[in-house]
């Protein structure tokens, strides 16, 4: 019994905090891949002091993402720019930044209000084309590419702001549909 307590407890904390774990890890897997990463070719050129906490900063605005459903991963998108500016390789190097841009994309398209989901939108293509100008190794078809894959996450948290839009109105109308045959009976009397 004190097993399934303890198994059940660990559970109830990784469904709370699981992805802020996740987060996390993904900033300390930025900052060591920076450190410890030997490509001279896409390494950045930015002094190390610099460079291992840009790579774990422009993820943990993440971490916010329950207070600050629009701030948050619009913030990873701009630190994300911003650092390009001073070392274009550096976004570009981990694959902790990319992930956390991916989960950007897909959280701005989760925002209830369309109208910041679609800036959103917008803050997330720019800031890709950006990231991608920035970068000295890039191809002629990251311009494209690499927008265009940032954009198929926000479309997929988008299409899923829009399922759980529609059974939460579906939850209503059988919450009220219950409400009008139990006063059906009070009424007739």
């Amino acid at each position: 019994m004190q097993y399934v307590r303890r198994v059940s407890r660990l559970w109830s904390f990784a469904r709370s905090y699981g992805l802020d774990l996740l987060i996390v890890i993904a900033a300390v897997e930025g900052a060591l891949e920076v450190a410890f990463r030997d490509d001279p070719m896409r390494a950045p050129r930015t002094t190390a002091w610099f460079a291992v906490p840009a790579a774990a900063i422009i993820v943990l605005p993440l971490l916010g993402r329950r207070r600050w459903r629009f701030g948050a991963p619009v913030s990873v998108w701009l630190l994300a720019a911003a650092f390009s500016f001073v070392d274009g390789r550096l976004v570009e190097f981990t694959a902790g930044v990319a992930a956390a841009g991916m989960a950007a994309s897909f959280l701005l398209g989760q925002v209830p209000d369309a109208v910041q989901a679609r800036h959103g939108l917008a803050v997330v293509l720019s800031g890709a084309a950006i990231i991608v100008y920035n970068d000295p190794n890039h191809a002629a078809g990251d311009f494209i590419f690499i927008p265009v894959l940032f954009a198929v996450a926000w479309l997929a948290g988008f299409a899923l702001r829009e399922r759980t839009a529609q059974a939460e109105a579906a939850e209503e109308r059988a919450i009220d549909a219950e409400r009008e045959r139990e006063a059906a009976p009070r009424v007739a009397v």
